[in-house]
């Protein structure tokens, strides 16, 4: 039990330190093991709780826009083989209201262009994709959501509205476990295909730009760690429309600057020095505290010490060599 506090400490500080901290992923480098999954896993189970909190509130609002009744009003469609939704009816352009009068759902899936209000409405079909807004009380659009229909039904496949209500009803209706295990799936596979990607060219990069190489398995342990700042974003997309181009690719940053760092302390007091302070700090404190100059120091004496001892063993040597072959005789 004495144990458990520091335990837990590390374990939830590790997301803070994997988005600042250079000792952080020496520490990782070194000291750690495996390949860095399980902190994916725990580091999802703790993202699902805002991700389910939010996927929550937007069930119940969608319960309260009347969404089932309203579904049912859309005109049957179908995707083509191209992945665009296409009306089965004449009716290409439709404005679906609640009880209320307020246009929930914008049947477009010719892409007509919106004005007013329209720009707001919650929910607007396209001839690409499914589109959700989440708007603030004025009516301002707070974040919006575009979902490829070719996520949700295959190509050639039919939008059946009653159907597709039915299955609203029953998701809306699913406990809030069923939501969370959702939300930590859906933050795995959000992550998983760049966790491979960055531990791949991340290792390449320390290699032609560092000159530093490493295992596979050792890059995809830092990977994992490294992709801490992709997984929260990932859950904020949740809460504010975020744009992903560039975020993608920032954990490899993560690994270029533990592969300079290492070139440049390697440069500085040689190979052998460099391992000798690594070993110096984990035996300290596993490398909690990074290394320091005064391991660097400590090491650099350590190999000189050696090297004198050496040094005088074989002068030792050869002296008692001389005095056998009689070099000290008159």
């Amino acid at each position: 039990m004495a144990d458990l506090a520091p335990r837990l400490y590390n374990l939830f500080s590790a997301p803070f330190k994997a988005l600042y901290s250079r000792n952080f992923y020496l520490q990782v480098l070194f000291a750690k093991r495996g390949v860095g999954f399980t902190y994916l896993v725990f580091l999802s189970l703790l993202l699902a709780f805002p991700v389910t909190y939010k996927v929550l509130n937007v069930v119940d609002l969608l319960k309260n826009f009347e969404l089932s009744r309203l579904v049912a009003q859309v005109p049957p469609s179908y995707i083509s083989p191209s992945g665009l939704l296409t009306s089965k009816s004449e009716i290409n352009y439709a404005e679906i209201t609640n009880s209320k009068g307020e246009v929930i759902i914008v049947y477009n899936p010719e892409d007509q262009i919106l004005t007013g209000n329209l720009l707001n409405a919650p929910i607007e079909i396209t001839s690409s994709s499914l589109i959700i807004r989440l708007n603030n009380e004025d009516g301002s659009t707070h974040s919006a959501q575009a979902i490829p229909w070719t996520l949700i039904f295959e190509k050639g496949g039919n939008f059946e509205p009653m159907q597709v209500a039915a299955a609203f009803e029953e998701a809306a209706s699913a406990p809030m476990l069923g939501f969370y295990v959702g939300a930590i799936v859906y933050l795995l596979f959000y992550v998983v295909l760049n966790w491979f990607i960055i531990a791949a060219f991340g290792r390449l990069l320390m290699y032609f730009i560092s000159k530093v190489k490493i295992r596979f398995k050792d890059a995809l342990r830092l990977s994992s760690y490294a992709n801490t700042l992709v997984m929260i974003i990932g859950a904020l997309s949740f809460y504010y429309t975020i744009d992903f181009t560039i975020i993608f690719l920032l954990p490899i940053f993560y690994i270029i600057m533990v592969g300079r760092f290492i070139r440049q302390k390697v440069m500085a007091v040689g190979a052998e020095a460099f391992g000798l302070a690594i070993e110096i700090a984990l035996k300290r404190d596993n490398l909690k505290n990074g290394v320091s100059d005064q391991d660097f120091n400590f090491a650099l004496e350590q190999i000189r010490n050696k090297n004198n001892n050496q040094d005088s063993a074989s002068e030792s040597s050869n002296k008692s060599q001389d005095f056998h072959n009689g070099s000290f005789m008159a």
